[in-house]
């Protein structure tokens, strides 16, 4: 698994499609589909902090959902926004939302073959 990591708008999946070769049609947005819904075609999923906001809504444990990704022999590149800088929120669930996707992308971190941060469009490779 690769992830690729970033701040919102910042080119996370244009760095995907040109790096690896991926059309739009083998990337699953978790802004608008469930990973649920992720074939043998889909070769990277985008947008993943939201589906960890959808998971936490249903009550599901998203670091759970997580290892799930990282079943032998699947080979995705998994792209999330950072959310975990600047001001924590005052309202509980947002800071639970925010931890939970930091404790997600440290858990897929360890396990990532790759890590690359995005930054003004410009990638740099972290593990």
């Amino acid at each position: 698994m690769i992830l690729v990591i970033g701040g919102a708008y910042q080119g996370k999946r244009a760095f995907i499609k040109e790096r690896w070769k991926i059309s739009d049609e083998e990337i699953l947005d978790g802004a608008t589909k469930k990973l649920a819904e992720a074939n043998d075609n889909t070769k990277a999923v985008v947008n993943y902090q939201e589906i960890i906001r959808a998971q936490i809504a249903a009550g599901e444990n998203p670091q759970k959902a997580a290892a799930d990704l990282l079943l032998p022999g699947r080979d995705l590149i998994v792209s999330c926004d950072e959310v975990g800088m600047g001001i924590v929120p005052i309202n509980k669930e947002d800071r639970d939302y925010r931890e939970s996707v930091g404790r997600t992308l440290c858990a897929l971190t360890g396990e990532a073959t790759e890590v690359w941060r995005i930054y003004c469009g410009i990638p740099e490779r972290i593990k």
